[in-house]
């Protein structure tokens, strides 16, 4: 079983096992490395996706809550103020991914929303474009996609 050790280590290193990947070094070799510092609700029941998604978007100036299934998601959502991104897996335990966003717009029809699964189709499969999300990244993600579609959401315009 993959299991990553937290916190980070100094270096922003994370231990996967006896892997250890450092994030210093990665992003040193990415061209156009993106950073942000807005608020984002990371949703996955997948504790590795959740662990190694916060890593990743903490390393690059977001500050990150995140939450195991769909109703931790809308209570976090209510109680946290302004969250200006939703990363939302589609398969939860308990409310799935796609009734979770159609709550998460009615509570606030401009939310930002990408949309994350393991399952191979598209954003346009069961109307998600429709119901609201902006994006859909496949899972496992690779943090240079992750980051660019992040930015790319956020700096959306309100009407987008």
């Amino acid at each position: 079983m993959i299991c990553p050790k937290r916190p980070p280590y100094p270096d922003h290193s994370i231990r996967i096992n006896n892997l250890r990947i450092t994030l210093n070094q990665i992003d040193n070799k990415i061209p156009g490395f993106v950073t942000g510092n807005e608020r984002i609700l990371l949703v996955d029941d997948e504790e590795i996706i959740l662990d190694i998604g916060q890593e990743m978007l903490e390393h690059a100036g977001y500050n990150v809550i995140t939450a195991n299934d769909g109703e931790k998601a809308l209570n976090i959502f209510d109680s946290e103020g302004e969250i200006n991104l939703v990363i939302l897996d589609l398969t939860l335990p308990g409310i799935s991914g796609s009734a979770v966003l159609e709550k998460l717009l009615k509570i606030n029809p401009s939310q930002k929303v990408i949309i994350v699964s393991g399952d191979d189709f598209s954003i346009h499969k069961d109307g998600l474009a429709d119901k609201g999300a902006r994006k859909f990244i496949q899972k496992p993600y690779q943090m240079q996609l992750l980051l660019d579609t992040v930015r790319e959401v956020l700096d959306l315009k309100e009407d987008s």
